[in-house]
């Protein structure tokens, strides 16, 4: 099992916390980044809107004041581009999920743990290029950003992984 290695005497409250503080910073980094993205995803829907509507909204940073961005043919946009981008968020947990079950046996939970928060930190380093590099394409390069969840597995993939983890250390008493 990947996890027996973790099982030793006297330090199984210090991994549980370990295993706790890095299931929490990594759902936190997570919850921080979807609510920048759905503010960028506003941003350029704002941007294609005033191109055509009145190009003398945009300043020389190709930037729209925020409160010109709150018209109902923006939010109604961005309100479908959110609900496409959490679909596509789903989609990685339950294509991998099985596959990561037999890659912990193989590799290990921490490979794997690792595996996961790398491709996490490049899935958001790429959305932050999309949208700073793409002016018109910012929202669907940034909606490409979910394959990297299909190797890393995404947050709902890693936070099974490590209550499985802590599931497996905990003594049976507690």
């Amino acid at each position: 099992m990947a996890t027996e290695s973790l099982k030793k005497p006297g330090t199984v409250t210090s991994q549980i916390v370990l295993l706790g503080a890095i299931l929490t910073l990594g759902n936190l980094a997570q919850i921080i980044h979807r609510s920048s993205r759905v503010f960028l995803f506003q941003q350029a829907q704002c941007l294609i809107y005033y191109k055509f509507a009145d190009p003398s909204k945009i300043d020389a940073q190709f930037q729209v004041d925020e409160a010109l961005c709150k018209l109902g043919p923006i939010q109604s946009r961005l309100s479908m581009i959110d609900g496409v981008d959490a679909f596509l968020t789903c989609l990685p947990p339950l294509l991998v999920l099985a596959t990561y079950k037999e890659l912990l046996a193989r590799v290990g939970l921490r490979r794997l743990v690792i595996l996961g928060l790398c491709f996490s930190a490049l899935e958001v380093l790429y959305t932050m290029a999309a949208f700073w590099f793409h002016r018109d394409w910012a929202t669907p390069a940034a909606l490409l950003s979910f394959l990297f969840a299909l190797i890393g597995g995404g947050g709902v993939v890693r936070t099974i992984i490590i209550v499985k983890c802590i599931a497996d250390i905990a003594p049976p008493e507690s």
